[in-house]
This record gives C-alpha cells, sequence and structure tokens, in this order.
C-alpha cells in the first residue's frame, strides 16, 4: 500500500475519534483483558487528544477533501480574527553534527536543539538561559545524516506505512500543550553554565549565533523575556525546513525563500515570500480554497503531480518574475541614455503581468505594519480598519501587508497583486505542506512502533 493509499484510508476521518481502553481493574473487564459489554451498547472510550500537527494536518486534508467533493466551508465554524503569529524561525544556524542545531526566532530568542534529547534557549537580553530536557521525539537533530535518494513522498514502504497509518488515530497519548507541561526546564544565567552545558552553549551561542543575527521584517527585541521561551518541537528537512515551535506554530520554509506559518491548530494562515520576506499575507485558510481560485481537484492528472513537479512550478514561476524584474531594471537604466528599447520593454512586461478583472478580482489592500501593536494603535486611531470590522461587514479580511521603506533600504516596487495570483501561490504550498506533515506523521507512526516492538523484546528477554 503506497503513501497515497495509506493516506486515502483515513480521509472519511474528519473529526478526532475516541480509542477504548481496555482497564484491567474496571467491572467492565475480566482477567484476559476481553471487555464484558453489560448494560451497554458501546465499550467506554477515552477520548483521544490530537497533536498540533497531526490536528493541522487533518484540518487541511478535510478542507482538500471537501473541496473535492463541492464543500466550500468551513469545516470546524471557528469564528477567528487572522492574525499573523509574532514568534516565528527567522534565522538558521549551521547543524553542527557534535551539538545540534541552532536557530533563531522574531523575538530575539536564539536556542540550540541539541543532539541529547534537550533544547537550550537564551533570552534576547543575552544573560538568561533555560534547558528544556525531553525535547527529542524519535530522530536526533542531527541532520549531518546520509543523503537518502529522492524520490517522491508517495513511494513509502507499503508494508510499514500500512502499519504506521493504522496506528496513526491512537498513538498520542496526550496534546502537545500536555506534553510541554511535562518536560523539565532548569535556568541559569551565562556567567554561571554548569559544566555539561559548557560545550553545547560555548560553541554555539558565543561564536555563530551573533553572526547570525539580521533584521528581517516582522522582527523585534522581547527583552523581558527570560522564562517559558519558545522553543522547537519538533523539525525535519528534505528540500525545506518543517518546523513546529511550542508556541503552536507550524512554519515551512520552501526553496524560493517564501515561508508560510499555520497557527491557531492550521486555521489561521500567514504566507510570506522573498527573501527578505518584505510581504506578508494573513487569512483564514478556508479562504484559500475557494472555488474560483482553486486547482481542477477533480482532475486525476492534477491529483497525480509530486511535490517535486510542484516544486519545480514555484521555480518556475520565481524564474520569471526575475526576469520580469531584470527587465524594469533595464527600463530604469535607460532613462539616461537610448530610449529606442524602452517601450519595447515596458510592453513586453505588461503583457506578461496577470489580466486583472475588476468584476471578478479584488486587489488586495497595501499599507504598512511593522509589528502587530503599530497595526492595532493605527486602527484604534480610525487610520486603518479593524479585522473585526470587516468580518462585520461581510468583506474579506485577508491581508497583504508591505514593510515600510526608510532612507537604508533599497527601492522596491510595489505590485498590486489580485486574490486569485495570491490564492494560487498559496494553495500550491499547503498542498506540499499537507503532504509533509502527513508524510511525518507516518513517519513517527513507524519510529514508535520499532520502540515498542524493541520494548516488548526487551521485556521477554527480562522473564527469560
Amino acid at each position: 500500500m503506497s503513501l497515497k493509499r495509506a493516506a486515502s484510508a483515513l480521509s472519511s476521518v474528519s473529526a478526532p475519534s475516541g480509542s477504548t481502553a481496555i482497564d484491567m481493574n474496571s467491572p467492565l473487564s475480566n482477567k484476559t483483558g476481553k471487555v464484558r459489554r453489560s448494560n451497554a451498547k458501546k465499550p467506554m472510550a477515552v477520548p483521544r487528544k490530537l497533536g498540533i500537527q497531526e490536528e493541522t494536518e487533518l484540518y487541511l486534508r478535510t478542507l482538500i477533501e471537501n473541496r473535492r467533493a463541492g464543500r466550500l466551508e468551513n469545516p470546524t465554524g471557528d469564528d477567528l480574527a487572522p492574525i499573523a503569529p509574532e514568534v516565528f524561525v527567522n534565522g538558521w544556524i549551521y547543524a553542527h553534527s557534535k551539538y545540534g542545531l541552532g536557530f533563531r526566532l522574531s523575538n530575539g530568542v536564539h536556542g540550540v536543539a541539541c543532539n541529547d534529547n534537550m533544547t537550550v534557549v537564551m533570552s534576547p537580553n543575552g544573560i538568561d538561559l533555560e534547558v528544556i530536557h525531553g525535547t527529542r521525539l524519535f530522530e536526533p537533530y542531527n541532520l549531518k545524516r546520509k543523503r537518502k535518494r529522492r524520490r517522491p513522498i508517495d513511494s513509502a514502504d507499503s508494508s510499514l506505512s500500512s502499519r504506521a497509518t493504522k496506528e496513526l488515530d491512537t498513538y498520542n497519548e496526550m496534546d502537545d500543550q500536555d506534553r510541554l507541561k511535562t518536560l523539565e526546564r532548569s535556568y541559569f544565567q551565562m556567567g554561571n553554565i554548569p559544566p555539561q552545558f559548557a560545550k553545547n552553549v560555548g560553541n554555539i551561542f558565543h561564536r555563530s549565533l551573533p553572526r547570525s543575527a539580521r533584521g528581517d521584517a516582522w522582527t523585534f527585541v522581547d527583552e523581558d523575556l527570560k522564562q517559558d521561551m519558545p522553543f522547537l518541537t519538533d523539525n525535519f528537512k528534505y528540500d525545506y525546513y518543517v518546523v513546529c515551535l511550542s508556541n503552536g506554530v507550524i512554519q515551512v520554509d520552501f526553496p524560493d525563500k517564501s515561508t508560510i506559518l499555520l497557527s491557531q491548530r492550521g486555521r489561521v494562515l500567514t504566507f510570506m515570500d522573498g527573501e527578505e520576506k518584505n510581504r506578508r499575507v494573513t487569512l483564514m485558510t478556508h479562504q484559500a480554497f475557494s472555488a474560483e481560485f482553486f486547482y481542477a481537484l477533480d482532475d486525476p492528472k492534477d491529483q497525480a503531480i509530486t511535490i517535486q513537479d510542484e516544486l519545480d512550478q514555484i521555480n518556475q514561476t520565481r524564474d520569471i518574475q526575475g526576469a520580469l524584474d531584470q527587465q524594469r531594471d533595464l527600463c530604469d537604466r535607460h532613462k539616461d541614455g537610448d530610449h529606442s528599447g524602452d517601450d519595447k520593454c515596458r510592453v513586453q512586461t505588461r503583457e506578461t503581468r496577470p489580466l486583472f478583472d475588476s468584476d471578478k478580482d479584488t486587489d488586495l489592500c497595501l499599507f504598512p505594519r511593522p509589528s502587530l501593536a503599530s497595526q492595532n494603535a493605527k486602527a484604534s486611531q480610525g487610520i486603518l480598519p479593524l479585522t473585526q470590522d470587516l468580518l462585520a461587514a461581510g468583506q474579506d479580511a485577508s491581508q497583504i501587508e508591505e514593510r515600510p521603506l526608510t532612507s537604508d533600504d533599497k527601492q522596491v516596487v510595489i505590485r498590486q497583486m489580485t486574490f486569485k495570483t495570491l490564492h494560487e501561490e498559496i494553495v500550491l504550498r499547503l498542498r506540499i505542506a499537507q503532504r509533509l506533515m502527513r508524510e511525518r506523521a507516518i513517519l513517527l507512526a513507524k519510529e514508535r512502533l520499532k520502540k515498542e516492538k524493541e520494548e516488548r523484546a526487551k521485556k521477554r528477554r527480562q522473564c527469560d
């Protein structure tokens, strides 16, 4: 059974389901562990909690399946305001084969996901450190592994995928947030580092992290943050990074420097494009799956598109955009020189732009929003409309933001994008993200099955 067939086996699951638990001390059970159904028609069930990654993947998969069935409404009916998360990964540090993977968050927190089952994070003040123990799942954070031959995600091993897929609905014993509360934490300062942490802190924080700091858009420094700092709870890499943070944000970084953030368990989507991420879009995830802007998922050929094909399509789109930018730069350089080719250049650029139909397409409202606090302040002063007011008026609350230009910034051209063009880019990445998280869920299920098998074998050896 391929991964595609394994994934379809759970396509009918539209909500978390309970799993039957047999309690040997329960009056409904006998010594053999079989449930005696006395007066109850069904065995007692314990509600199962979904992890953040698992629930986000299930939500995206439900949206796609509903679209295939012609249903476009929000399956959960959540009434949330599309607000972008303030904390995400905005910088990666070289993955050290001995110590771990370093990262920098948008709030100024630096951290290292160590190879020895712990994570060390440093406060933006550069003094306070926090150690979280037991943060590793199954795979170590050592990213210097033997590179495997690239293959489509659909071609997973059939037997293991089949067994792992059956376990997906039962292996999580607690929600991610419940698990984080059980992790042991310790606190110390840079001047008083215990010997067991000295190498991790000294080799990663002092050398790599200061050189990695860069002033991207949407960043800030939370100098008052000293404890309970966010950190990585899971990360994996194919040709891109997929990260889950302790604040519930799932982040996917693509090869073309674009990023999507999924927050509120997948209900809210944030899209940032470009290497410097000057533009950010925030909307409800189900808005991206509207009928007018979505792909023809009823077409079998469209369903058969592999992830690599979609990534190639993204890169091809970026190459075309880069060629257009070069044409614009060429026109600008000819302002003081020969103007014979300028008109032709402008015509070619204009003809390759997406056509705008004022009756069907809606322009996105461009406005500067360097931080959430600034946006709220402007909204309270009546400069910008509140998201709640847009929702109350029945308007689309999707937002596109431009980092305000300063004298030190290079000149950029603000291009108007239609909803159609934007949603095509977003949906393309959402489909990739859903498949990646599905692959990760099956991988973790395989790891758990392997671990349980080893534990059972160990117990049998002890009994013998």
